[in-house]
């Protein structure tokens, strides 16, 4: 018996991302840039790489992952999104895994253990 063909993908890029390549810094503007710092090291858990008054780097290492610039007085606009999600890249499961345990924590929360 013959196997149906699978179909071929149209087109394969002559060129890909290498596979060490890691997104650079995402830059934020806040209307407070202490209160994101404590976010960004006391629920995420990540650290302060640099401050000055209105601009900070949080990362790992020594890379910043998030910057922060403060714009005091900023608009806020009613029915509108912004960017509210982002992504960061752990290194394996478990160190994710620690990460949203804290999440959860700070947010008063726990997950049962038989869903770990």
């Amino acid at each position: 018996m013959n196997k149906p063909s699978l179909p071929q993908p149209v087109a394969i890029a002559p060129h890909r991302i290498h596979p060490a390549t890691r997104p650079a810094y995402v830059h934020l503007n806040v209307a407070n840039l202490e209160r994101q710092l404590q976010f960004y090291q006391q629920v995420i858990g990540l650290q302060v790489n640099w401050q000055n008054d209105r601009h900070a780097g949080v990362g790992i290492n020594g890379r910043d992952l998030v910057r922060l610039t403060q714009l005091p007085g900023g608009n806020r606009y009613r029915g509108v999104t912004g960017l509210y999600h982002l992504a960061i890249l752990f290194p394996n499961r478990r160190e994710l895994r620690a990460q949203w345990d804290g999440c959860l924590r700070s947010a008063g929360r726990t997950i049962p253990p038989t869903t770990r």
